[in-house]
């Protein structure tokens, strides 16, 4: 039931994101779950605790773009302050630049906005929500702590997470260290649904908070991945970069 259902009563078709690959046999389902506090306190402590957490109030990030085929790289760089982000990714004299300032997000390229979709927006918003966030709550109020499953051999609990504005994603948790492992969002087409998936791998230790320094996007027939080369924690930041 679940291949298709994926935790929702009435599913709908879904484009692929990759070539298919053999399913991992789900794991013996324990007489008891964790609750989502158990799971989120887990996540707080794994990710540094609620004190070095605290300490960091902006980051700034080099880091590189990793293409499908392996060897072609673009360097990104990122700034983030509190809930707002920019990313600029460089690709030769082009820049491509993903801001989100605590309420809107947008693009830019070569300093013109872009037109995206609702959906499309709705992705870098919550790409800087949730990441290096330990208050996942705070995005998803509604969390549902549905079955155990395995994501490259590591069991994870699948979590029904909903947000402030209603939309529904599942977010995967290490079931050992809480740590966030993949979060899925579905929005419908005519043709089906389309499915953005984020998978966060390799966390690291910056000034006592960890980051995932392998982060994978993927949507139907386009994936790539970021590489975190650089961080350095509380850096002055000007409030201008995040403004339109």
């Amino acid at each position: 039931c679940n291949t298709c259902h994926k935790g929702i009563s009435h599913p709908q078709p879904s484009f692929p994101l990759a070539p298919a690959k053999p399913a991992e046999e789900r794991p013996k389902q324990p007489e008891k779950k964790p609750t989502i506090d158990e799971l989120l306190t887990k996540y707080e402590t794994s990710l540094g605790g609620k004190a070095n957490l605290a300490k960091v109030t902006s980051r700034h990030i080099k880091a590189n773009r990793l293409e499908p085929d392996g060897k072609t790289i673009e360097p990104e760089e990122i700034w983030q302050k509190g809930n707002k982000i920019l990313a600029n990714t460089t690709y030769g004299a082009n820049v491509i630049s993903e801001i989100f300032d605590g309420k809107t997000a947008w693009k830019i390229g070569n300093k013109e906005k872009l037109d995206l979709k609702a959906d499309e927006l709705e992705q870098i918003k919550r790409d800087a929500q949730v990441f290096a966030n330990p208050n996942l709550k705070a995005i998803y109020p509604t969390m549902d702590v549905r079955f155990l499953e395995k994501i490259d051999g590591k069991e994870v609990w699948m979590v029904l997470a909903t947000t402030v504005d209603k939309k529904r994603e599942r977010i995967y948790l290490d079931a050992n260290t809480g740590l966030l492992v993949r979060r899925v969002s579905s929005s419908p087409t005519i043709l089906g649904n389309h499915t953005f998936q984020v998978d966060y791998a390799d966390y690291k230790d910056f000034g006592g908070v960890k980051l995932p320094t392998t982060v994978k996007f993927a949507m139907p027939q386009v994936y790539w991945t970021r590489k975190i080369l650089e961080v350095k924690n509380n850096v002055s930041i000007d409030d201008a970069k995040f403004m339109k």
